[in-house]
C-alpha cells in the first residue's frame, strides 16, 4: 500500500466517521420529535375526553 493510499482510506474512514455521527444525531432528533409529538397528541386527546 502506498502513502497515498493510506491517506485516502484515512480520510474515507473520518469521514465515514463524521458522516455516522451525524445519522446518529439526525435519528436521535426524530425520536425526540416523535416524543414531542405524542404528548402533544395525548394533550389533545385529554382536552376531548374532558
Amino acid at each position: 500500500m502506498t502513502d497515498d493510499q493510506y491517506k485516502t482510506i484515512m480520510q474515507a474512514l473520518a469521514r465515514l466517521a463524521k458522516e455516522s455521527a451525524q445519522v446518529r444525531q439526525l435519528i436521535l432528533d426524530a425520536i425526540a420529535d416523535i416524543g414531542d409529538l405524542q404528548a402533544r397528541i395525548e394533550a389533545v386527546n385529554m382536552r376531548f375526553d374532558e
